[in-house]
């Protein structure tokens, strides 16, 4: 099984394999990738004016990565509150 992203030799690659015409679906074959990878790797990253560009594409992928958020339970006082005295309640109908 493939990782779920791309790497960046692959983006590369990419970038060459559809500057010389080969499909999409070409491409995927090539990769063992699924068409709808490759076709939708193409169409987010690409440039407006200048297409496909592997190091734009590269940049754009890390930036929409996931980023660290604080927990619910971190800034929600009630959340917090409720959330122990769930734990609470459940320990006390265990011990019994």
């Amino acid at each position: 099984m493939r990782p779920r992203y791309l790497f960046q030799d692959e983006r590369i690659k990419i970038a060459d394999l559809r500057r010389c015409g080969l499909s999409i679906r070409a491409i995927a074959d090539e990769f063992r990738r699924a068409p709808s990878t490759v076709s939708r790797e193409s169409r987010r990253n690409a440039e407006a004016d200048s297409g496909y560009q592997r190091f734009v594409a590269r940049r754009q992928a890390n930036a929409r990565r996931a980023r660290p958020h604080r927990r619910r339970l971190g800034i929600n006082r009630q959340a917090r509150r409720r959330s122990r005295r769930i734990a609470r309640s459940a320990l006390e109908s265990a011990a019994e």
